[in-house]
């Protein structure tokens, strides 16, 4: 389930399998594998942000860093960093 807009009040029902489908095309598209970061600004309430973080970081392995969009700091802060965080984990604040 994601929202239209961000909108709690829009919800709108997504299989499975879509979601796999739209993280299958990113995750080949971007190359992304087991051991590297992924690093997102997109919030994961909808299919784009879901299939770029936090979908693809389970499907590949990658660890995965979800960073606000405004938070400047946060993200200066996680580029520097050389270590992974852990397979799918969330840094930030929301």
């Amino acid at each position: 389930m994601s929202f239209a807009g961000r909108d709690p009040a829009r919800p709108v029902y997504r299989p499975g399998e879509a979601l796999l489908a739209a993280v299958a095309v990113h995750l080949a598209a971007a190359r992304i594998g087991p051991g590297e970061r992924l690093l997102t600004l997109l919030p994961p309430d909808d299919l784009r942000g879901l299939a770029t973080g936090l979908g693809a970081a389970l499907v590949s392995g990658a660890t995965l860093a979800c960073m606000p969009v405004l938070d400047a700091a946060a993200l200066r802060t996680a580029l520097g960093s050389a270590a992974p965080t852990g397979p799918a984990t969330f840094t930030g604040s929301t």
